[in-house]
């Protein structure tokens, strides 16, 4: 069997019955662009360290970063596990392979008084309520744009859903590790929400964030408006998702529990919360060196 004929049999019985829609276009990407046009022709029993050796040069040379190479052999070692498992070779060469080191996760945030000018600064409610859930509740784009107009109820917002573009093609799923959440809002901004939905009346599509007209708003277009506004405030130029980071910061510089913050942001373990905000977490030992003096 060729790691092409895999690739097939993989896709049809594992990643179209098994994987989110957002995910399985992730697996196929990496075997179209990454790994087939190397790989593919070879018997997957004749595949070992020297290849996949090769196939790592290879994807340097292109300037894919570390981050990128892992996913791509990450991708690789799950068709080889499922090929394992229905007997079709007799060892995964990814097991033991080491993989890059990861590269740091570098990301951007706002300043409380950029965060503010932000908000201040916005016109269009809808672009408002948006830029509002990410920077002061972390939540993600497609989060934000997934959220119908009963998800937002009594003080709360209900995180069930999430709403992507994977090849021109609308997607709906489950929130990023399943983890469906509720998050409390302030009064105020409760009464923003509830005033917008009241004044845009028509809803064709059901969601909370919509044009006049009632049709649900693009990411393509959330993240438009994002630039122009950034560019038009003089504010650094960031991404959408830098709000949800720089509501993390935020949180964890006042010194908001990290296992609450944590929850807010739907992570899976602490561990991820206190990984990527790592330099915050040791500027939390201030509070043990207090305890001392």
């Amino acid at each position: 069997m060729t790691l092409f004929e895999l690739a097939t049999d993989f896709d049809q019985n594992y990643i179209a019955r098994r994987l989110k829609l957002t995910t399985a276009d992730g697996y196929r990407r990496n075997m179209r662009k990454h790994i087939l046009p190397y790989l593919g022709p070879i018997d997957i029993e004749m595949i070992g360290y020297s290849n996949i050796d090769s196939l790592v040069k290879i994807l340097e040379q292109q300037g894919l970063s570390n981050t990128t190479v892992i996913y791509v052999l990450a991708t690789l070692r799950k068709m080889y596990s499922y090929a394992f498992k229905r007997g079709y070779c007799a060892i995964n060469p990814l097991i033991l392979y080491d993989f890059p080191r990861r590269d740091r996760y570098n990301y951007r945030v706002l300043t409380e008084e950029q965060v503010k000018q932000l908000l201040d600064g916005t016109i269009s409610k809808t672009d408002y309520i948006a830029y509002m859930l990410a920077v002061r509740y972390g939540l993600r784009r497609g989060e934000i744009l997934g959220l119908k107009d009963e998800d937002v109820n009594a003080g709360r917002v209900y995180v069930m859903r999430t709403r992507a573009v994977v090849g021109g093609e609308e997607v709906v799923s489950t929130p990023k590790n399943g983890r469906f959440r509720v998050i409390k809002l302030t009064e105020g901004d409760f009464k923003i929400i509830r005033a917008y939905q009241y004044a845009r009346h028509m809803n064709v599509d059901g969601y909370l964030l919509r044009s006049d007209h009632g049709q649900a708003i693009s990411p393509a277009i959330l993240d438009k408006h994002f630039r122009v506004q950034l560019r038009r405030l003089g504010l650094p130029s960031i991404r959408f998702h830098d709000l949800r980071h720089t509501y993390a910061t935020v949180m964890l510089s006042h010194g908001v529990n990290p296992k609450i913050v944590s929850s807010v942001l739907g992570h899976s373990d602490i561990g991820i919360t206190l990984d990527l905000y790592s330099h915050y977490s040791v500027d939390m030992q201030d509070a043990c060196l207090a305890v001392l003096s």
